[in-house]
């Protein structure tokens, strides 16, 4: 039997809905909610990051039906870490259902194997050396002002860091 093809997804968004306090349905559900950068990869190939925010080239548009027709098709398995999130954000985007059990949950993977369940933790007790979540904390703080025509040339910066592994 073939082994099931991997997508890998990483979602950058803005709501104006402050999702610690009010929980990822209602902070998916805001008028302004968005999904900015799709960050991708399949199997164990090159992380991409497509740009949602900005009018999309053939071959952009192109790309993305195929990240869509992964996110649909069931025999693909989606990966993310925090699933809920993804789910509820491309759940939304695309107006269809996403079966939970077409995903794996990399937190979940890390607290079944006595990792604590934050990317930051996780990491920092396996040892990793790139901590790429204390970057994306400051990167976070400035991503709505670059979509929003605040911020000079920082998205370029924000996508750079999202096409790393």
């Amino acid at each position: 039997m073939a082994e099931r093809r991997r997508l890998l997804i990483d979602l950058e968004t803005y709501s104006s809905v402050d999702i610690s306090k009010a929980g990822v349905f209602k902070y998916v559900e805001a008028p302004d909610f968005e999904i900015m950068l799709l960050a991708y990869a399949w199997d164990d190939g090159p992380v991409r990051v497509l740009d949602l925010t900005s009018v999309m080239d053939v071959g952009t548009a192109y790309e993305m039906r195929d990240v869509v027709a992964g996110v649909l098709n069931p025999n693909v398995v989606k990966v993310a870490h925090n699933t809920a999130f993804e789910r509820a954000c491309l759940t939304k985007h695309l107006k269809r259902a996403l079966p939970a059990e077409e995903w794996e949950d990399t937190m979940i993977l890390a607290a079944m194997n006595g990792l604590p369940m934050s990317l930051d933790a996780a990491g920092a007790a396996l040892q990793l050396k790139a901590q790429k979540i204390k970057e994306e904390k400051k990167l976070r703080k400035i991503y709505p002002m670059v979509v929003f025509g605040e911020a000079g040339d920082e998205k370029e910066v924000y996508v750079a860091y999202m096409s790393e592994p």
